[in-house]
């Protein structure tokens, strides 16, 4: 766990990726009820819009509640570390161990995802059929699959993790029901213009949230 705090240092949320907000996204419950968007969010403490009536100030204290995607809000003391006119920077103090199993479990996916890397196509065997392919920590593997008339649209990918596969095919996981959160997770964090992965991560999203 500590090898990974100094590895990795924050995950960034992004705000372009539709029903999947409310998998990938996180908010910060204040006081008196207001609630502030995160924008990044580390094993050590949280960057979050500026509440509009809540007082601040450089090193004050206040505890907030904290959500997770869609897990139940946890209560958590901070101080406020910095200060901007739309955000505020605050840092974590003793949190339960409730608390910290679920910052562990929503950003270790975020953070495989944030680390993912392409592997050159000099490196791809001859009778690979995928356009591209990642790389990440804990032996993760990115493979996607290009429509040949629209390059950006994605038509398969496929994700292992270590081992355990999650598949999405013709508009719709086709394996690995069980990875999606964490398949999630990880595409969320991959930001590209060369092809359209959002398409798939808000599919899932919807999906998800149609059979719930």
């Amino acid at each position: 766990m500590a090898s990974d705090k100094r590895r990795y240092t924050r995950v960034h949320f992004r705000g372009d990726i539709g029903q999947a907000h409310r998998i990938l996204g996180a908010k910060v419950f204040w006081p008196n009820q207001e609630v502030s968007d995160v924008y990044d969010l580390s094993f050590k403490g949280i960057a979050a819009s500026r509440p509009a009536l809540v007082t601040l100030k450089p090193e004050g204290l206040q505890t907030v509640r904290v959500e997770l995607g869609e897990r139940p809000p946890f209560l958590v003391p901070t101080r406020v570390v910095w200060l901007g006119e739309q955000s505020v920077g605050l840092e974590f103090g003793d949190i339960s161990a409730e608390a910290h199993l679920q910052l562990h479990a929503f950003l270790t996916d975020k953070l495989i995802g944030q680390n993912m890397r392409t592997v050159d196509k000099q490196f791809f065997s001859p009778e690979a059929t995928f356009q591209h392919w990642y790389q990440g920590p804990q032996s993760t593997h990115l493979f996607l699959w290009c429509d040949a008339d629209e390059p950006s649209k994605i038509t398969q990918v496929v994700l292992d993790f270590d081992g355990e596969i999650w598949q999405f095919e013709n508009r719709r996981v086709v394996k690995g029901d069980e990875l999606n959160d964490r398949a999630l997770k990880v595409l969320g964090q991959i930001t590209t213009t060369e092809f359209r992965l959002k398409d798939v991560i808000e599919k899932v999203a919807s999906q998800a949230h149609e059979f719930f």
